[in-house]
């Protein structure tokens, strides 16, 4: 992120436009899901629902109970044994000016 700032930026801009385009389009959503994925639109229609329900953020920012899960996760993966803060793995400058950026925008 600190060698590339604004080609992150770019990414998250587009994740983000993706991500509010995914939760308001619903129809458009479930169709384009449907079609990639080669599941059934009813099957599409469930995860569109379930990820609408929380895990899919509209500003791209975790909860702390994500953040904290990812964590914990990771340490036991990697067999670290120390306490790790969150501002230690995420850093959301950038998505922060990115969402300001992107208030009120609509697909």
């Amino acid at each position: 992120m600190d060698r590339r700032p604004g080609e992150v930026v770019k990414l998250l801009r587009t994740t983000l436009k993706g991500t509010r385009a995914y939760l308001q389009l619903r129809d458009e959503a479930i169709k384009i899901t449907s079609e990639w994925t080669r599941i059934t639109p009813a099957n599409a229609a469930k995860v569109h629902d379930l990820m609408s329900t929380g895990p899919l953020p509209t500003d791209g920012f975790l909860d702390r109970e994500t953040m904290e899960a990812v964590i914990t996760d990771a340490r036991e993966v990697t067999g670290v044994k120390r306490t790790v803060r969150a501002d230690e793995v995420f850093d959301f400058r950038l998505l922060q000016r990115v969402d300001e950026e992107w208030q009120g925008w609509r697909p």
